[in-house]
């Protein structure tokens, strides 16, 4: 009897031993769900208030991608101005304005909406002749893909087209940093994208900052939405569009 109960204790402890040294089984991590987010690089500066929202999404992998609007596959569109297609969803997150922006050093203090206009279509090719100095004219543009440099050419130019010399910059980034650089540069930017160092002056163009998508929202976009709407988006949103 002694001896049974012996090698049950020692059936018992080995058992026990073996047991501890297993490893523990891995934590299983939550299944994330994707959201995409395409942002136009006109409407680059949201990004700030679309990550803080997407950190109050839970089980959320947001994920952005820079697309012109044109170029956008069906979903969650951030962009300038109106949208292409009818029906979906669509919401203003925002305003903003389109300035044009030249040199800190030319001499110009401001300029009228007929002088941008002859001096973006080439009827005017040096400062000279718009009354400050006498360099030549080096006009920037964005792509034309871009909204804001559609609405500018819709709205301010009416139809006449660009002067053809005109240099073009793959986004509002590139165009600022290119006129910064040059003392006889001319551009346009969404006025979000103004630093100091250059002058600006507004245009009388205004565009709504959407948010827009081909279908009704629903989960994770819905809720994405309603924040960049709501309190926690527009106290970004407010300080990046006065």
């Amino acid at each position: 009897m002694k001896r049974l109960s012996l090698i049950l204790w020692i059936v018992v402890a080995l058992a026990s031993f073996l047991t501890a040294c297993q490893p523990s089984p891995p934590e299983i991590s939550p299944q994330l769900d994707p959201l995409l987010v395409q942002i136009t690089p006109a409407s680059r500066p949201v990004i700030p208030a679309v990550q803080a929202c997407g950190k109050l999404l839970p089980n959320v992998d947001l994920r952005l991608m820079e697309r012109f609007a044109a170029q956008a596959e069906p979903g969650l569109l951030i962009r300038l101005g109106e949208p292409d297609a009818d029906g979906g969803f669509l919401a203003q997150i925002a305003s903003e304005e389109i300035a044009v922006v030249f040199h800190q050093e030319n001499p110009a203090g401001s300029l009228t909406v007929d002088q941008i206009r002859e001096l973006f279509t080439g009827q005017t090719t040096s400062w000279g002749e718009a009354g400050e100095g006498a360099s030549p004219v080096s006009v920037w543009a964005l792509y034309p893909g871009d909204e804001a440099q559609q609405a500018f050419e819709a709205q301010l130019l009416a139809g006449v087209p660009l002067v053809s010399s005109a240099d073009l910059a793959p986004d509002p980034e590139a165009l600022r940093e290119a006129v910064a650089a040059d003392p006889a540069a001319i551009g346009l930017l969404p006025s979000a994208w103004v630093a100091e160092g250059l002058k600006s002056t507004l245009v009388g163009i205004r565009l709504p900052v959407l948010i827009a998508s081909s279908q009704p929202l629903d989960g994770p976009a819905a809720e994405l939405a309603a924040c960049l709407q709501g309190e926690t988006g527009q106290a970004i949103l407010s300080a990046i569009y006065p």
